[in-house]
C-alpha cells in the first residue's frame, strides 16, 4: 500500500465510511504450578496439539472450574467467533456469529465419537491440561510459533 492509500483510509475513517465491529478476544495464559509463564491475546484461536508426533494426546478440559471431559484427539482448538470460520470449522466446528457471546472448543480428529465441539460463554474460564506426560503437547496462539508445554502446565 502506498502513502496515498493510507490517506484514503484515514479520510474514510474520519468521514464515517468505514464501519467497525467489536470482536471477542481470547486471553491465553500458560501456567505451571499456578505460576503464569506467558500471557497473550488471540483474535482467532488457541490450539493445543501433538506437534509432529503421530499419536493421540489426552487433554483434560475444565470450564469455570468444573470438569468438562477428557479429549482423546490430535489436539484441541479454542476459537472465538472470528476464528470459528478457520481451523475450527475445518475440524468440524460450527460457525459462530461475531455477536454471539460464545467461544467454541473443538477437538481435532477425536478418537471418541462423543467428543465433539462444545459451545461456552465468552466469559468462561477454560482450562486445558495434558492428561499424560508420555508425549509432548504444544500451544499455538493465532498461528504463531508453537510452544512446547511443560508436563505440569495448565492453559487458561
Amino acid at each position: 500500500m502506498n502513502s496515498s492509500a493510507y490517506r484514503e483510509v484515514v479520510d474514510a475513517i474520519v468521514s464515517g465510511r468505514i464501519s467497525y465491529s467489536k470482536r471477542a478476544l481470547l486471553s491465553v495464559e500458560l501456567r505451571t504450578n499456578r505460576r503464569v509463564l506467558s500471557s497473550v491475546h488471540a483474535l482467532n484461536d488457541a490450539v493445543i496439539s501433538r506437534g509432529d508426533l503421530p499419536r493421540l494426546i489426552r487433554l483434560n478440559a475444565k470450564v469455570n472450574g468444573e470438569t468438562l471431559t477428557e479429549f482423546n484427539a490430535d489436539g484441541l482448538i479454542i476459537a472465538t467467533p472470528t476464528g470459528s470460520t478457520a481451523y475450527s470449522l475445518s475440524a468440524g466446528g460450527p460457525i459462530l456469529s461475531p455477536e454471539s457471546g460464545v467461544f467454541v472448543v473443538t477437538p481435532i480428529c477425536p478418537h471418541v465419537l462423543t467428543n465433539r465441539s462444545v459451545i461456552v460463554s465468552d466469559t468462561s474460564v477454560i482450562e486445558i491440561s495434558p492428561g499424560s506426560t508420555e508425549y509432548p503437547t504444544f500451544l499455538s496462539v493465532d498461528g504463531r510459533e508453537p510452544v512446547r508445554l511443560p508436563p505440569t502446565s495448565t492453559n487458561r
